[in-house]
């Protein structure tokens, strides 16, 4: 780990972009699609029943007004607060084993603010983002920490410009 963020600092600092892990792409991939159509089924079987309990999104400090938390769970503790955006109600977690979890939720912001939050907070908070891709409605990079590498992925939700689905896969 600390060998990768060596090699972060060193290319930041030659205006070259820092290299990202080495992290087989296609299982990640679809370790984050699966975990998301997890995640939307969910919504959509709350949306379905109805949605006024505690965990709907309406409780929650931001309203998105059409997208509702199957049932909010609690933050794991391996999981930094600072790598979600704010009001981010999570909606799964698992431990995937050799120090790798993946956490899913929805966060009551538009597609662009939520990429506007991994692109400039990370940074900021001290994560170098590395390779990424963006397509409408879905973004997607991966990213170095002191202690962790791993993967962002944010996709919009249809017919609901104001809340965005969250993925994230931590490897420490």
């Amino acid at each position: 780990m600390d060998r990768i963020v060596r090699m972060a600092t060193r290319e930041a600092g030659s205006g070259r972009p820092p290299r990202p892990p080495r992290i087989r792409r296609r299982p990640l991939a679809w370790l984050c699609c699966a975990a998301l159509a997890a995640s939307a089924v969910g919504v959509a079987a709350a949306r379905s029943g109805g949605g006024t309990g505690p965990e709907t999104w309406a409780a929650q400090p931001a309203s998105s007004g059409c997208a509702s938390a199957a049932k909010a769970i609690d933050r794991p503790s391996d999981v930094p607060g600072n790598l979600l955006p704010p009001g981010t109600v999570l909606t799964s977690s698992k431990n995937l084993g050799a120090g790798r979890t993946l956490v899913v939720g929805i966060t009551p912001h538009e597609f662009r603010r939520a990429v506007e939050f991994y692109v400039t907070k990370l940074p900021a908070a001290g994560y170098v983002n590395g390779a990424g891709d963006a397509e409408m409605g879905e973004a997607e990079a991966l990213f170095v920490g002191e202690d962790m590498t791993g993967k962002w992925k944010v996709n919009g939700l249809p017919n609901c410009p104001n809340a965005v689905t969250v993925a994230l896969l931590m490897i420490r």
